[in-house]
């Protein structure tokens, strides 16, 4: 053996180093964090001692507080920074296009009082399509925009389009209880032929006065003719 701390471990032996030879016929190995000397095991391949790597692995699991150098205030890191997360954030903010002065994020043009002046919202916009406005939403559903009607008034002017169509072949808007019904189930298949009115039933545990006067209004209101019939 070569140093005196060397030790021999029978049974064991390191084919690539030449026969006969004891793995591992070594000096014990210096911990690179404390400098201490320490005898790894047959397969421990690592740098530092157990006491140490210990140590490193509470570190990554407890971080320790650090004082910001920008704001003084303490922030637990994630990383190297000397400096908090705030305060990066206001490192990288760059001033508004319109000239104004303010500061604004690294991802946005202008500031939020600059904006409505840059930006053309409604008939102002080139894109503007007013009561031709269109889509499809993630329910399957189709919206159209219909400024004048009485259910766009809170959403914005948008209505279900299988609803006016329906009402276009009523001639009159949906009455209260009423609505349309896909026969195919397809929910952007506003095809005239495919939608069918539907009422919702007559509520149980009516009188029965309460029950004949629903009856009249619903002939009254689908079937006149068989309601003047009766009389």
């Amino acid at each position: 053996m070569t140093s005196a701390t060397a030790r021999y471990r029978p049974g064991s032996f390191n084919s690539s180093a030449g026969p006969l030879i004891c793995y591992p016929c070594v000096v014990d190995r210096a911990c690179h964090s404390c400098n201490r000397q320490w005898q790894p095991s047959q397969s421990n391949r690592s740098r530092v001692c157990p006491s140490c790597k210990g140590k490193q692995q509470y570190a990554r699991s407890h971080p320790r507080v650090r004082v910001c150098v920008g704001c003084a205030q303490e922030f637990a890191p994630s990383s190297r920074h000397r400096n908090c997360p705030s305060c990066r954030s206001v490192a990288r903010m760059r001033t508004c296009q319109s000239g104004c002065g303010s500061r604004i994020r690294a991802g946005s043009t202008w500031c939020r009082n600059c904006l409505p002046q840059r930006v053309q919202s409604g008939d102002r916009n080139p894109n503007w399509k007013g009561d031709q406005a269109r889509f499809k939403r993630s329910n399957g559903y189709v919206y159209v925009r219909v400024s004048s009607h009485p259910r766009g008034r809170n959403s914005r002017s948008y209505v279900f389009e299988h609803i006016i169509v329906m009402e276009s072949v009523l001639g009159r808007y949906l009455e209260s209880g009423e609505n349309v019904h896909h026969k195919n189930g397809v929910r952007d298949d506003n095809r005239p032929e495919n939608l069918e009115l539907w009422v919702k039933p007559q509520p149980t545990g009516c009188r029965v006065d309460e029950s004949v006067g629903w009856a009249v209004e619903i002939l009254s209101r689908y079937a006149p003719e068989k309601l003047r019939s009766l009389h």
